[in-house]
């Protein structure tokens, strides 16, 4: 997981088994645009591949080159 995802950086999305039929967006690989700050749930704008912005939990982000099935 991502801890501070900061706008620019590569990222690919992950969600639980249970999650991932009705998500549709498990390894999406996605770009940050904004990053929410403050307390709370932080949530992150980012740009899929097919140019759709999705709104995504951080906890679902995780970098891109560290791909592990």
């Amino acid at each position: 997981m991502i801890d501070r995802p900061h706008p620019g950086q590569r990222v690919s999305l992950r969600y639980r088994l249970s999650l991932r039929g009705y998500t549709g967006l498990h390894l999406a690989r996605s770009v940050v645009v904004v990053a929410g700050t403050g307390r709370g749930p932080i949530n992150v704008l980012v740009v899929i591949e097919d140019d759709r912005r999705v709104v995504v939990p951080r906890g679902q982000l995780f970098d891109e080159g560290a791909f592990t099935p």
